[in-house]
């Protein structure tokens, strides 16, 4: 039971880290958005932190109310409760508010990628982007992450478990459909997880690229005028030397014409 209570303490804690940074994100973006002076940064980062918020309902909630009720349980009593949990309502809350916190953070991601790269590709209609469309794209976000936790929960092919040894929910595959295929039951994952890390992999590796090759562009082109200005400062001295030679040979001459 020790090690439960290591357990119990890590993940309230971690619950707790979570809550506070998120929740002061989001207070400083409201806080800016009454002010007038929220960007489209702030919009982005105030719903990914209210995503990521989410994620803290497992370690605050549904730790700590596991492991009070399994605490003094025998290992017999907590296989039958595992077995009872599997499924049951309070297992796809638990569950479902983890997973959606997950995957409604990496749907931000995604999305603040696509922004960035179209910052850098398009600067100038980035700039005149209105509020409008990033409150519409990100609404999107949300429904798609809705979307695929619906795919995953409610097509008999996943459901939730309870795990006795870190009294958390999480996702898996029910054992009524084990014999149908495995491809199946992977094309959910594959849109929960893997499609937001490639898109956003992607795309901040393109963003990287075309700013690179800008600076060089960027680079070439201000050396190739610190030159041009260069060669202008150089012939405008040699006009000015010219021109101080051929008044001293006037001076020069008009002097020797008095003499003689």
């Amino acid at each position: 039971m020790a090690g439960g209570a290591v357990i119990l303490l890590l993940a309230v804690s971690l619950g707790l880290a979570i809550l506070t940074a998120n929740a002061l994100t989001m207070l400083v973006g409201i806080r800016r958005c009454r002010r007038g002076k929220a960007n489209k940064l702030d919009i982005c980062r105030s719903s990914l932190a209210l995503a990521d918020a989410l994620t803290s309902v497992q370690p605050l909630v549904v730790v700590p109310y596991n492991f009070s009720w399994s605490m003094n349980m025998m290992p017999e009593e907590l296989d039958k409760m595992r077995l009872a949990l599997r499924g049951s309502p309070q297992a796809y809350v638990g569950g479902i508010s983890y997973l959606l916190g997950i995957t409604a953070s990496m749907n931000h991601l995604a999305y603040m990628a696509i922004e960035r790269f179209y910052a850098v590709a398009k600067p100038f209609n980035y700039r005149w982007q209105s509020k409008k469309s990033v409150y519409v794209g990100l609404a999107m976000t949300w429904i798609l992450s809705a979307i695929a936790i619906f795919l995953m929960t409610f097509f008999q092919e996943w459901t939730f478990d309870y795990s006795a040894t870190l009294f958390v929910f999480f996702p898996s595959q029910n054992a009524i459909n084990l014999e149908r295929s495995r491809v199946d039951s992977l094309v959910p994952l594959a849109v929960l997880y893997f499609l937001p890390y490639i898109s956003n992999s992607v795309l901040i590796v393109g963003t990287a690229v075309m700013i690179c090759r800008r600076q060089k562009v960027g680079g070439n082109g201000l050396q190739q005028k610190h030159s041009n200005s260069q060669r202008n400062r150089l012939q405008q001295n040699n006009h000015a030397l010219f021109s101080r030679v051929f008044v001293f040979n006037c001076i020069i001459n008009e002097w020797d014409n008095r003499r003689n």
